[in-house]
């Protein structure tokens, strides 16, 4: 088993890694709609990645969840406001 979660995700050309990482962002999108409980498992899932320097947006109406971010911002009358930590 290779220990670099990002190996495969390297060989494939960026195209279809692009357009494969969006179908799969859908799909985490209706789950989440689906069991919203399950936020903070799949969150879990992309700790590895993130450590790897892997960056990710994630936008959530979850407190609890946003409060695990190293850094949020809040879309508030059409402006995005810095939270602090």
């Amino acid at each position: 088993m290779n220990d670099d979660p990002l190996s495969e995700l390297r060989e494939e050309p960026r195209p279809e890694f692009a357009a494969s990482l969006a179908r799969r962002l859908q799909e985490l999108d209706e789950q989440e709609r689906a069991q919203p409980e399950g936020a903070h498992r799949r969150f879990g899932l992309m700790l590895p990645l993130l450590a790897s320097g892997l960056a990710a947006v994630v936008a959530t109406h979850n407190a609890d969840l946003a409060a695990r971010m190293d850094r949020r911002v809040t879309l508030r009358d059409g402006k995005l406001e810095e939270m602090g930590s």
